[in-house]
């Protein structure tokens, strides 16, 4: 990126966020992921795009590339004998107590964040590798031919009543949909994409909320 946009309209501006269908597509959102990773700070709308970028990584490596499906913690310890590393040498690298490496091992304890991204670096692997499984849920609008404005705002209801925030592939652009979410923003992406794409067909039928618990 030629420098670091802090919106989110912003972002997909300089990099838009797409499935991705081939190594170079890879290669490009990878690149992006590891320059967002290096910032000290990120804004809500920087996390949340870095979130949607590395879960379309995510779905590009395991359609192409063979990862065992494994947990998180199952992922790190077989890294870690690959690498030869020890308990304590994860204690040092993470800068933890010796317990609670024993419990990031054993999958006791969650990976936070930084753990993931330190992780990540040392064994030159995707972040997605230490993220918990995604949960699916395929939602059809309340009423048949729903317009964008409609769907957008009973998603972030939907957000809303069940306290988590939701990664839709929504007619093939990815939006993130959560109860602070300002639905003129999200409307407007979507519009501007299907005008970019030529999609003639502006109505919602159907799509796909992800979630990570």
């Amino acid at each position: 990126m030629k420098n670091q946009p802090k919106s989110y309209k912003d972002l997909i501006e300089q990099f838009p966020l797409r499935p991705i269908k081939n190594d170079q597509d890879l290669d490009g959102a990878l690149k992006v992921s590891e320059e967002i990773s290096s910032y000290k700070t990120r804004t809500i709308d920087q996390q949340d795009y870095y979130d949607v970028l590395n879960h379309l990584i995510d779905d590009y490596e395991q359609t192409h590339f063979s990862f065992p499906q494994l947990a998180p913690h199952q992922h790190l310890k077989a890294l870690m004998q690959d690498h030869e590393m020890k308990q304590a040498d994860l204690q040092k690298l993470l800068g933890i107590p010796q317990g609670r490496a024993s419990e990031l091992i054993n999958g006791v304890r969650m990976l936070s964040q930084d753990q993931i991204m330190i992780l990540a670096k040392r064994f030159n692997v995707g972040p997605q590798l230490f993220l918990p499984k995604p949960r699916l849920e395929q939602i059809v609008p309340s009423k048949k031919h729903m317009t964008i404005d409609a769907f957008i705002k009973e998603a972030i209801a939907k957000a809303n009543a069940n306290d988590v925030t939701y990664w839709i592939d929504c007619n093939g652009l990815q939006l993130i949909v959560s109860k602070q979410s300002d639905p003129h923003q999200l409307i407007e992406q979507y519009n501007k994409y299907v005008d970019q794409q030529k999609i003639k067909d502006k109505l919602i039928r159907s799509a796909t909320f992800q979630w990570y618990k």
